[in-house]
């Protein structure tokens, strides 16, 4: 009874050596989640917004990092902004007026309206993320399709944004 307590103990105290000597687990998963994040507030209710869209290519990531900071706007809110509340609130509000959103959010949509490009363009080094992919081949030719993130600074008219949001709710 005693060598099998003993046994136990020595198992015990030498898993818990090992494992402490085992590098830290280092993720490198590359679905990393970018959250918008305000720069600040200007006048005439316009807010400058920090957001990052994916994409093949750079048009395609300016136009998902609009389309992510309007979202952002419409059913989270902007934490730190001086009215942070989402601009259309209730019990799932995107389902209920499916048919509008579905119109507003479309590849030529009016979301685009209310919503650009703060910074010209100019996209800094460090707001460029290369995520090479293991699935899928681009159309063209046979070489891996290679995804990027890119962030870029967005003026969204929030004050117009309301005012549309108020049609949809009347």
């Amino acid at each position: 009874m005693k060598e099998s307590i003993l046994l136990s103990f020595i198992f015990l105290i030498t898993s818990i050596a090992f494992e402490s000597c085992r590098p830290a687990n280092k993720s490198t998963s590359a679905f990393q989640s970018f959250s918008v994040e305000l720069i600040r507030e200007e006048p005439g209710g316009v807010i400058l917004l920090k957001s990052f869209g994916s994409g093949y290519n750079q048009p395609d990531c300016i136009e998902n990092a609009m389309y992510n900071a309007i979202r952002e706007v419409i059913f989270k809110g902007v934490k730190g902004s001086t009215d942070s509340r989402p601009l259309l609130m209730g019990a799932n509000p995107e389902e209920k007026y499916r048919d509008y959103f579905s119109a507003f959010f479309a590849k030529d949509g009016t979301y685009k309206n209310f919503a650009s490009l703060s910074n010209r363009g100019n996209i800094d080094k460090g707001d460029r993320f290369e995520v090479a992919s293991g699935k899928g081949r681009r159309e063209i030719d046979s070489r891996r399709a290679e995804r990027i993130t890119i962030g870029v600074e967005v003026a969204v008219k929030k004050t117009d944004l309301q005012n549309e949001i108020n049609k949809l709710i009347k």
